[in-house]
């Protein structure tokens, strides 16, 4: 039982540390099977396969930008009503900041009963807040490399067709 739980760990662990590559490739798995039939098509038409998806990557990527220029003007009005919203939230979790200031009065209290003199020099250590740019940035980074990676694996999928899901089903299985 031990050893089973020890290897969940480590599968855990495993899969934390590969999540930058394994999240994009499972989305364009996905998207393989969504886009498949249509480069199958194209295929039969006389299209090359590497012609039919980079024509089929670039409507996707064309649809994205799209779609997101659609979005920016809602969410342009929805950032200017953003501060106002905030001021009226503010009001309203005011009735909580009593037993949120009660509480940590409490584990104040409870810390230094815990203490008992024991320790006199204390090491403070304080984690400095980024900022909201910088985790912007990184979010937007991440996602973008992300993406990037989802696009090529999606690429390189389609144009191997059905002997990608040949190949990863013998790989699977262990058969020839």
């Amino acid at each position: 039982v031990a050893l089973a739980g020890l290897f969940l760990l480590a599968l855990c662990a495993a899969l934390r540390a590969a999540r930058d590559w394994l999240i994009p490739a499972a989305f364009a798995l996905v998207l393989w099977f969504f886009f498949r039939p249509l480069v199958d098509a194209l295929h039969r038409w006389r299209f090359p396969r590497s012609l039919s998806a980079l024509l089929l990557l670039s409507a996707l990527v064309a649809g994205s930008v799209v779609g997101l220029g659609q979005l920016s003007e809602p969410a342009a009005t929805w950032a200017t009503r953003l501060p106002k919203a905030m001021r009226i939230l503010e009001k309203r979790l005011h009735l909580l900041q009593r037993p949120v200031k009660d509480g940590n009065a409490l584990a104040r209290r409870v810390e230094k009963l815990a203490d008992l003199g024991g320790s006199k020099a204390r090491r403070t250590v304080e984690l400095e807040d980024p900022g909201l740019l910088p985790q912007l940035v990184s979010a937007v980074s991440s996602l973008v490399s992300g993406l990037m990676i989802a696009a090529t694996a999606l690429f390189f999928m389609l144009i191997g067709g059905d002997g990608v899901l040949r190949r990863g089903l013998e790989a699977a299985t262990g058969s020839t």
